[in-house]
């Protein structure tokens, strides 16, 4: 009977009796191996455990990063195999195939066969060296494959028409303007003013029902943090950090991640770099993350964008559910363990769970200041109804958890979408899935410059306009799953809302136009009426949204008062983004981060309190 390995560290010198009876006591409350819990608790260095290991089995310890010279072995289908069991093969002798292997379960799975002890970085590491043309097709193409009706590059006659319909009435727009000629010049503003008017009832119903919807989402999260699950009830939680060159955050994101209360045992964190971000891999590894941490490392390839980062890194998760978080995050510290009690109690047709979203920065300058206000009436009073009123939701780009079975049966990300979280919200939805919205609250850095705010911006309204195509290919699903006024509702928040962007210059010109062809006529006072409707019903919803908040500064009430100025900057982006969905639909433009003097206060709180 071989010795525990408890008693095999302790012999070797590199764990004490004390240390061996705490890691028993935690193995006690949260049923993890006990491997596990001293390597994520600091006991152990990794290396040394699996070295010790062998020992114990009385196998040879193989360093895979040196001594693999088996490609002719390695098979590309059984890649979920070799990461979800821990082994890879090594060699071959007489009596068959030798692997590497990580635990005794594994050793057991491969009865009768030859194997020699590995750790869990050494398999990944050849798991990506030499299956990265397959890992890197799931990533990027297998979307379409399997599932082209909600892929974005599936070139379906329908998203031809989408993008004709929008170039033409991008030249109808411009050709009534340049032409002058009074009656296609009416249409044009008359049919702006409706869709315009639509939008803002649409927004005003939303908000006077947040009220309530909100209050309903504080009581459901206030009902789970009664009865959060202990560590024993808790499952694996796989954390996906897209990092991209993000030397200024890096350290950040880890202290913050580590300040979450969940175990360590059951933390299963993914760092992913893009192969050729040396200064983001720099500083993570002087940042020194815990072992509970993985870096796990993206073929350069086409295209470069977060949902293929997500995609690449989901082969390599363990957990049962899955959660998204940014460079700059600093989520509440039980986001985890109440979105696992969400879950638990939860009927399966919750698939995902959206929290809220708000920035550190707020009072940084006008612009912060207005985009927390935005977030706040967004995600405390809008996503609030929607959920009541059964609308799909698109999911926010930061903060979203999500099953994995379900991730796992719908494709997971779009890779070409640059607003994946939402394509993936709608595609959950027409699943008949649903998105609960919890009121616990992840902190973010706003962009501090009108020009990053712009590229920001653009990027999410082209990506909205992606989604709003393809989630046409899916209109009879979603009916079905919600309803004919969800599905309406959507197409008004997702497609015409952004429509809204593009066409209000027109409605401003139109107010401030006083000569030929309309000299204040009916429609001249109808593009009033909007103008002046719009900022009444952003007020009130913005009222609503900060009706529990207390006046901070002078500079919140003025952006308070400013804040109808604030869409003038959605005009703008939406122009972008029109042209970048003709030009460059792909592109991700990258919004950097660490450049808030509250992003150093930040840290050197979270290096006080650690």
């Amino acid at each position: 009977m071989h010795k525990p390995i408890g008693q095999w560290l302790i012999q070797e010198g590199v764990l004490t009796q004390q240390q061996l009876d705490e890691a028993l006591n935690i193995q006690a409350n949260s049923h993890m191996p006990l491997g596990d819990i001293l390597l994520h608790h600091y006991y152990v260095p990794r290396l040394t455990f699996y070295q010790t290991l062998a020992k114990q089995l009385n196998r040879p310890f193989v360093n895979l990063l040196e001594e693999y010279h088996a490609e002719a072995l390695f098979d590309v289908a059984k890649i979920d195999d070799y990461l979800q069991l821990g082994y890879v093969p090594i060699n071959k002798n007489e009596h068959g195939i030798v692997y590497a292997v990580t635990s005794t379960d594994t050793m057991f799975a491969l009865d009768g066969s030859d194997y020699k002890i590995t750790s869990p970085l050494d398999i990944f590491y050849i798991v990506q060296q030499h299956g990265r043309a397959a890992l890197t097709y799931k990533a990027t193409d297998y979307l379409r494959d399997a599932h082209k009706k909600h892929a974005l590059t599936y070139q379906s006659p329908l998203r031809h028409r989408m993008v004709c319909c929008s170039v033409l009435l991008c030249l109808v727009l411009v050709l009534s303007v340049i032409l002058y000629s009074d009656i296609a010049f009416s249409i044009v503003i008359l049919f702006c003013n409706i869709i315009f008017l639509l939008c803002l009832l649409f927004k005003l119903a939303l908000s006077t029902k947040g009220i309530a919807a909100s209050t309903h989402i504080e009581t459901i999260t206030h009902n789970m943090m009664g009865k959060l699950l202990s560590n024993d009830e808790l499952p694996i939680y796989t954390v996906l950090v897209p990092l991209h060159m993000e030397e200024r955050a890096a350290q950040g994101i880890i202290r913050s991640l580590e300040r979450m209360d969940y175990p360590k045992e059951k933390l299963d964190i993914k760092l992913i770099i893009e192969e050729d971000d040396t200064i983001t891999r720099h500083a993570l590894l002087a940042a020194k993350p815990p072992a509970h941490f993985h870096i796990i490392t993206v073929p350069v390839s086409f295209p470069r964008t977060k949902p293929k980062a997500c995609n690449y890194a989901l082969s390599f998760a363990k957990g049962a559910y899955i959660a998204i978080y940014d460079a700059e995050d600093m989520p509440d510290e039980q986001q985890l363990r109440l979105a696992a009690t969400c879950f638990h109690y939860s009927d399966d047709n919750i698939a995902a769970l959206q929290a809220r979203l708000d920035y550190y920065n707020a009072n940084e300058n006008l612009l912060t200041q207005w985009f927390s206000f935005e977030y706040q009436l967004l995600f405390n009073i809008l996503l609030p109804s929607m959920y009541q009123w059964n609308i799909p939701i698109p999911l926010g780009g930061t903060s979203n958890h999500i099953r994995y079975e379900a991730l796992k049966t719908y494709g997971a990300w779009d890779a070409y979408n640059v607003t994946e979280d939402a394509d993936l919200g709608l595609r959950l939805a027409s699943a008949a899935y649903l998105t609960l919205p919890i009121a616990s609250t992840t902190k973010e850095e706003a962009p501090l410059k009108l020009n990053a705010w712009i590229a920001q911006r653009s990027r999410w309204i082209k990506g909205y306009l992606q989604s709003w195509f393809v989630m046409m290919r899916s209109m009879k699903e979603l009916q079905t799953a919600r309803g004919i006024f969800p599905l309406i509702a959507i197409h008004i928040f997702m497609g015409l809302s952004s429509f809204c962007y593009m066409v209000a210059p027109f409605l401003w010109g139109s107010v401030m136009l006083q000569s030929a062809p309309f000299s204040w006529n009916i429609l001249a006072y109808l593009c009033v009426f909007n103008v002046t409707f719009g900022a009444l019903v952003h007020y009130t919803c913005l009222f609503i949204a900060l009706r529990r908040q207390k006046v901070q500064s002078v500079s919140m009430v003025i952006a308070f008062i400013t804040f109808p100025l604030y869409f003038i900057l959605h005009s703008i982006a939406s122009c972008k983004a029109v042209w970048q969905l003709m030009t460059k639909p792909y592109y991700w433009e990258k919004t950097t981060h660490g450049l808030s003097k509250f992003a150093s206060l930040r840290l050197e709180r979270h290096m006080r309190d650690s």
